[in-house]
């Protein structure tokens, strides 16, 4: 896997879109991901797919590659067919990088408005 965060991502969105908007889209990633985190427990496979295949491309905008390639890995398994109970263990994976990812990246930040 690749690194946690890629922090040149980061750079290039902040520089393309300016520190404050990319701020307020990194909030409204944050809102909507602890969304999908809470109803992740009662969706479908299909629901499911779809809530991994947003936080794979969304995650990317933030530089979230570990991430990313967790949410590829388990939509894949989804889309061949793979029961919901079998990716419990990555699924659980998923959101400690997720949650690890998070802090990386919010830390990021602080050390820059420095």
């Amino acid at each position: 896997m690749s690194e946690d965060i890629n922090k040149k991502q980061i750079d290039e969105y902040i520089q393309m879109l300016g520190s404050e908007k990319y701020q307020a889209l990194w909030q409204d990633f944050l809102k909507l991901s602890a969304q999908y985190w809470e109803e992740l427990s009662g969706s479908s496979a299909a629901e499911m797919k779809y809530s991994f295949h947003n936080w794979r491309s969304n995650s990317k905008v933030f530089g979230m590659e570990k991430f990313s390639e967790y949410c590829m890995q388990i939509e894949t398994s989804l889309l061949s067919g793979m029961a919901i109970s079998e990716l419990s263990e990555e699924i659980e994976r998923s959101k400690q990088c997720f949650n690890q990812s998070v802090a990386k990246i919010d830390a990021y930040f602080k050390r820059k408005e420095r």
